[in-house]
């Protein structure tokens, strides 16, 4: 059964050693202790300090480790009680704008038995509340001080999609990064779809009293069935602190509080009997008790435990979706099912944190976070309209990004299609700021209707259970997506006259990788920098001219940029600098010219990339605090006139002009 939960002999060990009694606590903590070092413990394991030390007391067991599991219980404890206040003013935040809430899973047990919770670190709290009132709920939290997405980002597709949305409160230092979080839920649990779940939940509300509050709060068989619910998924993650919850509930809940027939029913509902069975008898053999009468299933359920978790099936088709341009469309037609869902791309940026924008985001996506939505799993899709596009046309796609990058995470690599061709992105530290990446696509026909459609896959993301073990967001999330906008050759902006790259409207001509715009131009950010535009019609524009007033560089290095016209590399250039002194920084520019290739006639599109030999970071070189890996500041571009002579071009015309002459 063990086996079956996916515990190690560590974890159940420590189980044991918590929950159970006499010589197999005794033994279970003899076998655990050789892993009790704070520096490498697990963060699942420092959760269940105070209960051990609690369970050592009780069992009379002494040991070296018990005055720091004492400095570990205080601060748990202390913590817990600066979270309940906070609990208390968003509870307030709710009833004075008459949201009706609900209290489940860990916010429940500190209702019913607070004493009993003290032995255990409340991380978050969960609160349910009609699906109709979560907008309005989010924006009350986000009034009473709290931070997450505001209910104007949550669209209806994203209510249908997801299940709930973390907020969090500002610690003691006035950050967030020690506050309280709250899960708001509109869904009970993830596993379970349905709405009527969720409804059947709340009118079996059980009425409580919150530090002089009247709650709302899950009756018993309800509050075991989220749990289960949610430890689904929690265990195949690699998640096992439930079963102390699980324990708490099967001791302390009275027998005449139990509905066992609601419960099996439930569970037989939503397809979870299997793991109710094998979780249930796995809780009944560390703590060593017997379930409460009328606990168990039948003897004639299978007691298997699913080994995946309901996204695996979604994961590996979105893998596929990189392989196949056909396989994707189809992905993103069972996912959306009707186009006109879709929201619209254009030629300027769409904010991605709007409303109307949930459909888009078809898979492998997070409810908006602030700027923007994060990535989670191993593949992301996502599909929109382009009404201003041509079906089969093929267009180039800019999304402004931001990796999720830590001392223990310090690179990140993705690849991205869209149908043409597979652009491949690494981001490494100097890139955590973000910027901007792009992706050749190709417009595909949806009944009648131009879509484009972007999949995205992360190489070697950690999982969940490492980035647990490691402190980070346990999420396997990988890039923060804010904005995408896209662009075909006639959307590129005319070259007229001398075009200010300083200036808002340059967005559509600085491509990708570019910072944003400053007073003197914009820097170049990563390896190359791409510029979009389109030669005036009925002019003859030979060259276009790159005013450089700085370069960047390390010391005793010459910034070179080779630069391709069209895909045709042109030239290569070395920007000069002072001779003197040669230490590392900014240098005086020049002014350079890029001639056009031959066949390039007015009114055509062009596109120049500037591939940076040396990109850079300041702050690594001269104290600045630009992390960017920057290479040359551009201020304008400028169309030069005049004809383009090349070889053949000038051949005919000397034939030409010598067959004039005989005549």
């Amino acid at each position: 059964m063990t086996q079956a939960l996916g515990l190690t002999q560590r974890e159940r060990a420590l189980l044991v050693a918590c929950l159970g009694s006499g010589a197999a606590a005794r033994d279970a903590f003899a076998a655990w202790r050789p892993f009790a070092s704070p520096a490498d413990m697990h963060g699942r394991e420092l959760r269940l300090m105070p209960l051990l030390l609690a369970n050592l007391r009780r069992e009379g067991i002494d040991d070296p480790i018990l005055p720091w599991l004492k400095g570990q219980a205080k601060l748990i404890w202390l913590t817990g009680m600066m979270r309940q206040r906070a609990l208390a003013r968003a509870l307030d935040a709710l009833s004075a704008a008459d949201i009706p809430v609900m209290l489940i899973k860990g916010a429940a047990l500190l209702v019913r038995w607070p004493k009993a919770v003290e032995t255990r670190p409340m991380g978050d709290f969960d609160l349910l509340v009609p699906p109709g009132q979560a907008r309005a709920a989010l924006d009350a939290l986000i009034g009473a001080g709290w931070t997450g997405a505001r209910g104007s980002q949550l669209s209806d597709d994203d209510l249908d999609r997801f299940h709930a949305v973390g907020l969090v409160s500002a610690g003691a230092d006035g950050s967030t990064r020690g506050g309280t979080q709250i899960d708001l839920h509109w869904r009970a649990a993830e596993a379970i779809a349905d709405p009527r779940h969720s409804e059947g939940l709340r009118a079996r509300a059980v009425a409580a009293r919150f530090d002089g509050r009247p709650v709302a709060v899950s009756g018993l068989a309800d509050h075991l069935f989220v749990l289960l619910a949610h430890a689904f998924h929690d265990t195949v993650m690699q998640r096992y602190d439930w079963v102390a919850e699980a324990a708490l509930l099967l001791e302390a809940g009275a027998p005449d509080a139990w509905d066992w027939p609601l419960f099996h029913d439930l569970c037989r509902r939503y397809g979870l009997e299997a793991w109710a069975v094998a979780a249930l008898r796995e809780v009944s053999a560390i703590t060593a008790r017997p379930l409460p009468d009328g606990a168990d299933f039948a003897d004639d359920v299978v007691a298997a435990l699913r080994s995946r978790p309901p996204s695996s099936d979604a994961e590996a088709a979105a893998d596929q979706a990189l392989a196949s341009l056909d396989l994707a469309m189809e992905r993103v037609k069972a996912l959306v099912g009707d186009p006109s869902r879709l929201a619209e791309l254009g030629y300027e940026a769409i904010d991605l944190c709007r409303t109307g924008v949930g459909a888009s985001m078809v898979d492998g996506w997070s409810v908006p976070a602030g700027d923007g939505r994060w990535s989670d799993g191993g593949t992301a899709i996502l599909a929109f309209r382009a009404p201003r596009s041509r079906i089969g046309e093929t267009v180039a796609l800019r999304l402004w990004l931001q990796p999720y990058l830590a001392t223990q995470i310090p690179r990140l690599n993705a690849r991205a299609w869209a149908g043409a061709g597979v652009a491949h992105w690494s981001f490494v530290a100097s890139d955590r700021d973000g910027g901007s990446r792009t992706v050749e696509g190709r417009v595909l026909d949806w009944d009648g209707v131009p879509v484009v459609v972007v999949a995205i896959r992360f190489d070697a993301l950690m999982s969940g259970a490492e980035r647990r073990r490691l402190g980070l967001d346990h999420r396997r999330i990988g890039l923060l997506l804010s904005q995408m906008a896209m662009t075909c050759p006639e959307a590129a902006p005319v070259i007229e006259t001398r075009l200010a790259l300083r200036d808002p409207g340059a967005d559509l001509v600085a491509w990708s990788g570019w910072g944003a715009a400053g007073e003197r131009g914009r820097w170049t950010v990563g390896e190359e920098a791409v510029v979009h535009v389109r030669l005036p019609a009925g002019k003859a524009v030979r060259a276009i001219r790159f005013e450089v007033p700085m370069v960047f560089c390390a010391a005793g290095v010459r910034q070179a940029i080779t630069v391709a016209v069209n895909g045709t590399t042109c030239r290569d250039i070395v920007l000069p600098r002072k001779a003197r002194p040669i230490q590392a920084g900014s240098f005086q520019g020049a002014t350079f010219d890029v001639e056009l290739p031959d066949g390039i006639a007015g009114g055509a599109y062009v596109e120049i990339r500037l591939r940076i030999a040396h990109p850079t970071v300041p702050a690594d070189h001269c104290g600045s605090a630009d992390t960017r890996r920057v290479g040359a500041l551009v201020a304008a571009l400028s169309p030069v006139r005049g004809h383009r002579w090349g070889v053949k071009a000038l051949a005919d015309r000397l034939s030409s002009a010598l067959g004039r002459r005989r005549g």
